[in-house]
């Protein structure tokens, strides 16, 4: 479902399934581990080698080191997109009508929401 190339030549991968799967510049799987099922594109691996999951199916966002442990998670409804913002929130693209960006602070709080025309696939904020 995703694929993301870090400066190092690794690649973090997620497939629908869940599987994180990290890869060597040589393509070859240095390690991987399993994580919520997927339902969109939208991951986003952070500077810290941490992954962003929006969980569709399972109404939360969750945040996994790179071993496969959960550092954070939110419950939001129907998820498809998340990225962390600079000043540490996390903006979401949720998939329920009508269709929403939110956004949470460090601790899973809603700090803003605005409400769209449209499904909005991946949002990013500088």
């Amino acid at each position: 479902m995703t694929a993301h190339k870090r400066r190092d030549g690794q690649i973090v991968v997620m497939t629908q399934q869940g599987m994180c799967l990290r890869l060597g510049a040589d393509g070859k799987e240095i390690k991987s581990f399993q994580a919520q099922q997927l339902g969109s594109y939208g991951t986003e691996l952070l500077p810290n080698n941490n992954i962003l999951v929006p969980a569709l199916y399972q109404n939360k966002v969750f945040e996994y080191d790179p071993d496969g442990k959960v550092v954070w998670e939110a419950s939001v409804m129907q998820p498809i997109s998340a990225s962390r913002m600079p000043n540490g929130n996390t903006l979401i693209a949720s998939q329920q009508w009508p269709a929403k960006l939110l956004e949470l602070d460090r601790h899973g709080k809603q700090v803003a929401e605005t409400t769209m025309q449209t499904y909005v696939a991946r949002a990013r904020k500088r």
